[in-house]
């Protein structure tokens, strides 16, 4: 997969300057630190050799395609993209490829929209990550659900709920309130451990037009 991004094909013809265009593709994937090529004749064939060094990454997140789960997201992509492992480096064609993978499968469903990604700070821990999101159709929340009854029956987090209820669908604005509403009501009562899954969305109205009606929001809860 690292050698077909190169633009190489075995048995073409190449030059000097085709090895050095070649390892400039690979350079602006963003995947690689360094990258560097050497090669040696064998007869009239050339054998290439590229060596790299791999870039820093960040993790992959998506924020609002309620039409799939970040499974079916992570299976898109490396079926386009190929090498994807839930990370990504922060800049480069790279990161414009797994958007044009996105955008593709958006296109074959209708949905009209332009696939944009930036990096951020996380929500929960240090450092950085990679946000996937679609400027398009606005899509609404039209209730909010939990896995575990805490949540569900606590009045404080009920009151809340409107933050988010008949706003645009965003699973890092869902995980910002289940950060700051909803994490503080276990721990302080105790369930140090608590863990909250991904969002999941599922839609209401008209199946045939999921791009048109509201999504119900499941929280996964594990109390720990």
């Amino acid at each position: 997969q690292v050698a077909a991004g190169s633009g190489l094909k075995v048995g073409e013809k190449v030059s000097r300057q085709t090895l050095q265009e070649a390892a400039n593709r690979l350079a602006a994937t963003g995947l690689f630190a360094k990258v560097r090529y050497r090669y040696s004749s064998q007869g009239t064939n050339v054998a290439l050799q590229f060596q790299v060094a791999d870039a820093p990454t960040v993790p992959v997140t998506f924020d609002n395609f309620p039409w799939f789960t970040n499974e079916q997201l992570d299976q898109i992509i490396h079926q386009s993209v190929g090498l994807f492992d839930g990370t990504a480096p922060e800049h480069g064609s790279y990161d414009d490829a797994i958007a044009a993978a996105i955008q593709k499968k958006l296109s074959s469903l209708g949905i009209p929209g332009r696939v944009e990604h930036r990096v951020m700070e996380q929500l929960v821990g240090t450092g950085l990550e990679l946000q996937f999101r679609l400027v398009g159709p606005t899509i609404n929340v039209g209730s909010v659900e939990f896995t575990d009854p805490l949540a569900n029956h606590d009045e404080r987090i009920r009151e809340r709920l409107q933050d988010v209820i008949g706003k645009p669908f965003s699973r890092y604005y869902i995980n910002l309130f289940v950060t700051e509403q909803v994490r503080p009501i276990y721990l302080s009562q105790g369930y140090l451990s608590v863990k909250f899954g991904p969002p999941k969305a599922r839609f209401s109205g008209n199946p045939d037009q999921p791009q048109l009606g509201k999504v119900l929001v499941i929280v996964p809860v594990t109390r720990g």
